[in-house]
């Protein structure tokens, strides 16, 4: 063991096997390329502290006591995991993978779990993944190229975390949710042209947790849990979803279809002239309910189970798999019950076998 290795001011490389270092590894004062490599060596688990004093990052790593100076870091054979800096971050997986924050560089390879911490993280997955990403704290976002695959978990962490799909134009996002909570969505992230899944964990778990906010492209489907769920409809393929009317804003979607799950859903629209799901809302198995708008909505029965709403001020959307029309409990903002007064007008062009309210 070693206490301190000190470079120069040209490049450096440290390469940690089997030995270790009691106290610091230092990159040096010059401003160059400066290397911590567990290539051959241990698993590693490197945690940035800061900026370098001179360039690159300092921190915490294994066999080692602290570093400074750092820019480049190669990870093991193993699973190994790198944790950024309390700031806003961003961090690309491509064929050179970057670690920016601060106006620093980090330069990765080798390395599978990947940590942000209190600020926003912004992942760009620009090329397939075998690792967990974690967003940690901070309000992050998780940026999904065409065509890529994360091998592992996505954790949005605390704040309000974005999952992008905006860019994805092979096949169809299908998105199947299993939990909504204070802390967001968790589910699994499919593609109905294989093996083009954005995120595989398998079939143990979840493909992502902690997830608040939904961007997809065009005929992306949104799958609701299996639990009551209310929807609220506020622009074209938009809106927000949670476990009750009071928490109806809870988490959101931009650009995506809804099917609901198994338990008993509630469909709220607000009238304005763009809230809409432009292909037909499938409630699913279950109660399901479509509250309308505040407005004089128009319900057109088209068969025992289907609707079409078209509230005053808005355009028609196609429902399936509807149990009970309920026109007196909308919600103004998404967030608070109140009662409709809107003078509804239910024209009956089919038989109905639910209620009407």
């Amino acid at each position: 063991d070693f206490g301190n290795i000190t470079g120069g001011n040209n490049t450096d490389i440290f390469n940690f096997t089997t030995g270790s270092i009691t106290n610091a590894v230092d990159g040096g004062a010059g401003t160059v390329n400066d290397t911590l490599t567990y290539a051959g060596g241990p698993v590693a688990t490197v945690t940035l502290t800061a900026i370098g004093t001179n360039d690159g990052f300092q921190g915490t790593a294994t066999s080692l006591g602290t570093f400074d100076n750092i820019n480049t870091l190669v990870g093991s054979s193993g699973t190994d995991s790198l944790t950024g800096i309390n700031a806003d971050s961003a961090w690309t997986i491509d064929v050179g993978n970057t670690y920016v924050a601060n106006s620093r560089t980090l330069t990765f390879s080798a390395v599978e779990d990947l940590i942000g911490n209190a600020g926003a993280d912004t992942f760009n997955i620009n090329t397939d993944h075998a690792g967990d990403l974690s967003g940690l704290g901070g309000d992050d976002i998780f940026d999904f190229a065409d065509a890529v695959t994360v091998t592992g978990t996505i954790s949005g962490g605390s704040g309000s975390d974005t999952m992008d799909f905006a860019d994805v134009v092979t096949g169809i996002i299908i998105l199947s949710i299993s939990n909504t909570d204070a802390n967001g969505s968790d589910g699994d992230a499919d593609n109905d042209t294989p093996p083009e899944d954005p995120i595989d964990k398998g079939l143990a778990a979840d493909d992502f947790t902690g997830i608040d906010t939904f961007i997809g492209t065009a005929g992306s489907i949104l799958i609701g849990p299996n639990t009551d769920t209310f929807y609220n409809i506020t622009d074209t393929n938009t809106g927000t979803y949670g476990d009750s009317l009071v928490n109806i804003g809870a988490n959101s979607f931009n650009n995506f279809q809804i099917q609901g799950g198994t338990a008993d859903d509630t469909f709220v629209f607000q009238n304005n002239a763009t809230a809409q799901i432009s292909n037909d809302i499938d409630g699913g198995a279950g109660t399901d309910t479509l509250a309308g708008s505040l407005a004089a909505d128009t319900f057109n029965i088209t068969g025992t189970t289907s609707v079409t709403i078209t509230p005053s001020a808005g355009v028609a959307t196609n429902l399936t798999s509807i149990e009970t029309i309920d026109g007196a409990n909308a919600t103004d903002d998404g967030t608070t019950t109140v009662g409709d007064t809107g003078n509804d007008i239910f024209n009956i062009n089919n038989n109905w076998s639910g209620t009407l309210a």
